[in-house]
């Protein structure tokens, strides 16, 4: 089940889903009118924030609400708790404001991203993340690629050992050192032989949805995804990362939720 219609699935369903296959497409995930503040409470920030993100912290310096107290109801919170459980959650200090630029200025504005899990960047603890776009993209703007496989999966293929030193990086960047050096190339070099080794691993398995306002991917710190853009878009995109998180580990997650460590993707 790669996508459903958010008013109409069930919490416990949607978290099937996700827990196994890595990610799944909510399709009117927020009401658009709402969507439409986030929106102008976004601008409102970049208007004095100078940076590539509008971060949680920069909203309480000021004096702004968090995205979710905008767009959430109380069944965007009931398919928190279903994934959490008795782990609780709270917002992340990694959820984000994103401008991606075909044509952009700096700082506010970025490149297309290349292939990455969150987890080399940001944390290791299990993280829900909703990627909500404000814009049509996937067509004329660029949108979201994901992988569309088990975390075990990616796990394997990052070279993972639970949270142990994979290799020495001397500059100690992010978390890089705990997974296999060709997850650096690959994330921060998009480096041929890494991105084509992804592409030979996942080649039937790699998803690029369009996207309408009111969708949202539903992913986590440990699906790997990249910016889609192809020759042929020409707008710009901006969107939200609403990142939620516990102290819970992937490990955790799934366990609490009896999913077979060598279980395999059924998409």
């Amino acid at each position: 089940m790669r996508e459903v219609d958010f008013p109409t699935v069930g919490p416990d369903e949607i978290t099937s889903a996700f827990l196994h296959q890595g990610c799944v497409l909510l399709r009117n995930f927020v009401n658009t009118a709402t969507l439409a503040r986030a929106y102008d409470l976004m601008v409102k920030a970049y208007e004095q924030v100078e940076q590539t993100h509008v971060y949680p912290h920069h909203l309480r310096e000021l004096g702004l609400p968090m995205y979710s107290d905008i767009l959430f109801t109380q069944r965007h919170h009931d398919l928190l708790r279903a994934v959490f459980g008795a782990h609780g959650y709270d917002i992340s200090d990694h959820t984000a404001s994103r401008r991606i630029g075909i044509v952009f200025t700096a700082p506010q504005w970025v490149r297309p991203l290349t292939p990455h899990l969150d987890a080399f960047l940001n944390s290791l603890e299990f993280t829900v993340n909703f990627w909500i776009p404000f814009q049509e993209c996937g067509v004329s703007a660029p949108s979201l690629g994901v992988i569309l496989a088990p975390f075990r999966e990616v796990v394997s293929f990052t070279g993972y050992q639970n949270g142990e030193q994979v290799w020495d990086d001397p500059n100690k960047l992010m978390l890089f050192s705990r997974f296999k050096p060709e997850m650096m190339a690959l994330c921060r070099f998009s480096d041929p032989a890494a991105v084509a080794e992804m592409r030979e691993r996942f080649c039937d398995r790699i998803w690029t949805p369009s996207f309408v306002p009111g969708d949202a991917m539903m992913l986590s710190n440990w699906t790997l995804h990249f910016t889609h853009a192809t020759p042929s878009m020409a707008k710009n995109r901006e969107n939200l990362e609403l990142r939620f998180r516990s102290s819970a580990s992937l490990d955790d997650i799934l366990r609490d939720h009896g999913i077979d460590a060598g279980e395999r993707s059924v998409a």
